[in-house]
């Protein structure tokens, strides 16, 4: 198989995963936009919050070095102090203020 047909039908494999992702949580009541990238992503967040080390979460992650997987594990940091921050605004100043 070349590379280009190897990536298509990862592409493809993923598409249909992520379809199903989205009914499996439509049918729990999950109303928020959930994929593959969003099962990874919480992987990741609850093995370091867990105290795994940051080389494990790479070698699970497949990336090919350790910076990469601290620069993956802080953009989830500066997500979540949005969320936070965020939820906060909601609490103080009410629902509809945004």
């Amino acid at each position: 198989m070349t590379d280009e047909i190897k990536y298509s039908k990862i592409k493809h494999f993923i598409k249909a995963m992520n379809g199903y992702i989205k009914k499996i949580a439509r049918s729990l009541g999950i109303e928020e936009n959930v994929s593959s990238y969003s099962a990874r992503h919480s992987w990741a967040t609850i093995s370091r919050n867990s105290g795994a080390s940051t080389e494990f979460i790479k070698e699970a992650l497949g990336h090919s070095s350790v910076s990469v997987t601290e620069r993956y594990l802080k953009q989830f940091e500066k997500e979540t102090r949005m969320e936070h921050a965020e939820k906060m605004e909601r609490a103080v100043f009410g629902q509809d203020a945004f």
